[in-house]
């Protein structure tokens, strides 16, 4: 039956075990290794999918390397498959996940609903005397607690819905609808015209796995030289990736209904 959808998770794992759980070595990339082989393993959990990497012999540390990557679900925009050849003249099929541009939040019916954004202006970030985007927070929205993480040089911790959430307990950052990672420190305080924390559920949805936290969107003034994103913060598009397979595996995907199945289920809405 053309077109048919996967009926579940599990189906997309066994898809994704048959024609993705093997790849070439990076080691290969030398020449001298082609025989050997890597390999994958895939997860669904909660809204996100795992790939776990095994490459035996890596070919910048000269030995095991493993790696993991996170793909939430709910973050993906499209799913395009991509054609390409490798180094040996194979055949290869990727798949292309591109994430959903956060253009603003949902917005709350209610102004006084609990789980509308608390919204802070540049004038009373003003008021705290304050070095940090972070340290201005004090005391600014209830519920939010700023303090020190304990860590070499000090770090300023933010944590929005407390301890024990999944894997990390800091707050998902998004700067002029960007996600980013790094020191928030490199960002001028003086150049950001609101920030908005948000920590109901219905708000931070769209931001998947990461949002879990809590959100905080940063807003900077366009007019300052300095202003917006800064080089020195990295733009965290975890999304921009593509799963490649080769040779008859790439053949066979490309040729079954696999390909429309898998397409279907992670272009779902999760939300």
């Amino acid at each position: 039956m053309s077109g048919q959808t996967a009926s579940s998770p599990q189906e997309i794992i066994q898809i994704l075990n048959r024609y993705f759980s093997k790849t070439t070595s990076s080691s290969a990339l030398n020449g001298k290794s082609q025989a050997l082989e890597a390999s994958r393993t895939f997860s669904i959990r909660r809204d996100s999918l795992f790939v776990f990497l095994y490459d035996p012999m890596d070919v910048f540390t000269k030995g095991p390397f493993y790696d993991t990557t996170v793909i939430p679900i709910q973050q993906i925009q499209q799913i395009k498959i991509q054609k390409s050849r490798n180094n040996a003249g194979q055949l290869g099929i990727g798949i292309e996940f591109i994430q959903k541009s956060f253009t603003g939040i949902p917005s709350k019916e209610k102004s006084k609903d609990n789980g509308a954004p608390a919204v802070i202006s540049d004038k009373n970030l003003a008021n705290v005397n304050a070095a940090s985007v972070n340290q201005k927070l004090i005391g600014q929205v209830a519920g939010v607690t700023v303090g020190n993480d304990n860590s070499p040089g000090g770090a300023t911790m933010v944590r929005i819905r407390g301890y024990g959430s999944i894997n990390s307990n800091s707050p998902l950052y998004v700067v002029d609808d960007v996600p980013v990672t790094g020191n928030l420190n490199s960002i001028n305080p003086n150049d950001i015209e609101s920030v908005q924390v948000l920590k109901d559920p219905s708000l931070t949805a769209i931001y998947g796995v990461r949002g879990a936290n809590g959100v905080v969107l940063i807003k900077t003034k366009k007019g300052g030289v300095s202003s917006g994103i800064t080089t020195d913060l990295p733009r965290d598009l975890e999304l921009s990736y593509t799963l490649w397979t080769w040779g008859k595996a790439a053949g066979d995907f490309n040729k079954s209904e696999d390909k429309i199945k898998l397409k279907k289920f992670l272009e779902r809405d999760f939300n």
